[in-house]
């Protein structure tokens, strides 16, 4: 992906917050978040939107540091988006020391004399492999957003924050339904939806549901349960470790086949659709498989 970013951690030095003078002020409109972490390396990730409409590539700089008023900075890179990634941007930065916590930002071009900056990230690698420690984990799944308002994540932040520092957090495992590709009409009570989603840019509607099938559907909804206030917040504050399950692309599906109304069709083309959005909204480390 072209809006995907490897950088190594060298050295300490000063720097200063420059980005580079062509680039637009920018909204974080999705906040920050950070996945996969390694004994030497994590995944940073954010979706930086021009405030003014371009066809140019975004320019923005990413900042790394161990304080979280960013007095020292370990690490500073230029790195860019565009359109072809709905404006997301991912940067795997290895280097790093295990067990570290570290606070990282983006920061864009100026509007009205101020630079335009991201929410302050806060993640951490993982232990060395083998080494002793206590590892604190919590888990999610089935985030069903016009289901709930997410208590639960605003519970975790709480009790979290409340904690004695060696029983806080370390790392959130996600087990998958991040997104539901579904959006009911009403709950299954019959009562409404707590709260809802706008209209797919696509979308296909039955008589109880409509669902996401292009790669703008997907992203849509990305973009719809990232503005929560406390997804984004939880996002912010911990390294999460995903996988998906079958929501991320259709209802009891099996590989690329979708499984509605007891019907098994192929739909290559909206899994490939439901996979690209993943990607580009969830910070994983991916491997590659040789041949």
């Amino acid at each position: 992906s072209s809006s995907t970013f490897f950088f190594t951690l060298s050295s300490s030095r000063m720097l200063s917050a420059q980005p580079p003078e062509d680039s637009a002020a920018l909204d974080f409109p999705q906040g920050v978040a950070s996945g996969d972490p390694q004994p030497d390396g994590v995944m940073l990730w954010t979706r930086a939107v021009p405030r003014h409409a371009t066809d140019k590539p975004v320019k923005l700089l990413l900042q790394l540091s161990r304080d979280r008023d960013f007095s020292t900075i370990l690490l500073q890179e230029q790195v860019s988006t565009g359109v072809d990634s709905d404006y997301t941007v991912r940067s795997y930065v290895d280097g790093l020391s295990a067990d570290t916590q570290y606070y990282y930002r983006f920061i864009g071009g100026e509007l009205d004399g101020e630079m335009s900056f991201s929410r302050t990230g806060r993640t951490r690698t993982a232990p060395l492999q083998g080494q002793p420690r206590r590892v604190n984990l919590a888990f999610a799944s089935c985030q069903n957003y016009e289901q709930a308002s997410y208590g639960s994540w605003a519970r975790m932040l709480a009790d979290d924050n409340a904690a004695a520092e060696e029983d806080r957090l370390h790392f959130v495992l996600h087990l998958g339904d991040f997104i539901y590709e579904q959006i009911w009409f009403e709950l299954p009570d019959g009562s409404p939806n707590p709260r809802a989603i706008p209209p797919f840019p696509n979308g296909v509607e039955n008589d109880t549901n409509r669902y996401a099938v292009s790669l703008a559907d997907y992203r849509h909804l990305y973009k719809v349960y990232l503005s929560d206030p406390y997804l984004q917040e939880a996002r912010a504050n911990w390294p999460f470790i995903c996988t998906w399950d079958d929501h991320e692309f259709s209802n009891d599906n099996y590989q690329s086949y979708v499984t509605y109304e007891g019907k098994r069709v192929l739909d290559a083309q909206r899994k490939l659709n439901a996979n690209r959005a993943w990607f580009e909204f969830i910070p994983a480390v991916l491997d590659q498989l040789d041949d």
